[in-house]
């Protein structure tokens, strides 16, 4: 069949029954009537235009947005979360992080209202809880009436700008077998974001941690798919090396602040608070400090300088031997292992006690140290290693 011929008869047809029959060509370049245009911006514009920075609910932690927390099991993560949710409805700081006062929607999914009460009497220490933290412990199911359920609570209380959702995984369908896990989470966490973005608030998710350990990204021990970490705004990651210890790391990383790492240490006596210690390079700076400053070796050169006129010259075994002669000096371990530490405290010895340390290479192929106070700036700036003089050279 012709079509183009059947249309013509057909045309024809309507003309002479009386249709009136309009053509409307199609304008160039004009854009089908069904397409969505894009909101397009210049450059120009979006860079003379006043954007809002980023908020946060506590600063350099949780800003508006979804952030997620990992964690693994039995690590007092609800004490953290509560206190959190505590620290913003009052104010006051959150482990030395500051806060923006704000009400507060805490879902604790995997307790009865007996165990939010027991914790916040804990943490709060017999001072009053504050009104503004709402508490739940029953949710709809993701995508079946929860995003509801949040929006109608912002209606009642509208200065409500965080929510906890402890578990995220109580809220969460099963997965099918047919679904790409990255699929699944991105949509999953992406629906919660949308719901964070919607109502201009911080929703912070809770999460387990997987077994499988990740020394090089902590991260990735968040459970779940690498879409997690692709529709978050921040998380916040807590790693203990054994189960049993009162220290831990929390890493966090956001899209708008710099990747930390922080170690904390829970208060499971009287705070029963996790509190900040530091940076881990703090901590780790202030451990080798102590570590200088009780330190065998560092006690025996400091006796060995006040005993001969501020200048000692000796190799390590040397050392080890005079260590026996000062009460509470004795040194322990080989010629090797002691030698590292010598070499190792180099930088502590100098900015500690102003004693500058000489390694030389003597012609047995030993190692002679020559230790000495610091007289002017020079003296520092020269104390480097020298590793192709004699041990007469010292002398």
């Amino acid at each position: 069949m012709n079509v183009k011929s059947e249309l013509e008869k057909a045309d024809a047809w309507m003309r002479e029954n009386g249709f009136e029959i309009v053509d409307q060509p199609e304008e160039i370049g004009a854009s089908p009537p069904s397409v969505k245009r894009l909101d397009v911006i210049s450059a120009q514009e979006l860079q003379s235009k006043e954007l809002q920075k980023q908020e946060f609910v506590i600063e350099g932690l949780v800003p508006h947005g979804l952030t997620a927390i990992g964690a693994p099991p039995k690590s007092y993560k609800s004490f953290m979360c509560l206190d959190m949710a505590i620290s913003v409805c009052t104010g006051e700081p959150f482990m030395g992080f500051k806060t923006r006062q704000c009400d507060v929607l805490y879902l604790d999914l995997e307790s009865t209202l007996r165990r939010p009460k027991e914790r916040m009497g804990m943490i709060l220490g017999g001072r009053e809880a504050p009104e503004n933290l709402y508490i739940a412990t029953k949710a709809d199911m993701l995508g079946k009436g929860f995003e509801e359920q949040i929006e109608e609570e912002k209606k009642r209380h509208p200065d409500i700008r965080f929510v906890i959702v402890d578990v995220f995984k109580k809220i969460r369908g099963a997965g099918t077998k047919n679904k790409d896990p990255y699929e699944r989470d991105y949509e999953d966490f992406g629906a919660m974001k949308s719901v964070a973005d919607r109502l201009n608030m911080a929703i912070l998710l809770v999460l387990h941690t997987t077994k499988m350990k990740h020394p090089d990204d902590p991260f990735n021990e968040i459970a779940g798919s690498a879409g997690v970490m692709g529709a978050l705004d921040a998380a916040i990651a807590l790693k203990k090396e054994n189960r049993q210890d009162k220290t831990a790391k929390m890493y966090t990383t956001g899209r708008d602040f710099e990747e930390q790492c922080y170690e904390i240490e829970f208060d499971n006596v009287s705070a029963f608070k996790w509190k900040r210690l530091g940076t881990a390079e703090e901590i780790a700076r202030q451990r080798r400090e102590e570590e200088y400053e009780n330190s065998p070796i560092t006690k025996t050169i400091r006796k060995l300088l006040e005993q001969n006129g501020g200048v000692w010259t000796g190799i390590t075994s040397d050392l080890i031997n005079a260590s026996k002669c000062f009460k509470g000096c004795t040194i322990y371990g080989n010629v090797q292992e002691v030698g590292a530490k010598m070499v190792d405290y180099t930088d502590l010895r100098l900015k500690k006690d102003n004693i500058t340390t000489i390694r030389k290479k003597a012609r047995a192929g030993r190692r002679v140290y020559k230790f000495a106070y610091a007289t002017d700036a020079t003296d520092a700036t020269d104390a480097t290693d020298a590793t192709d003089a004699t041990q007469e050279s010292f002398l």
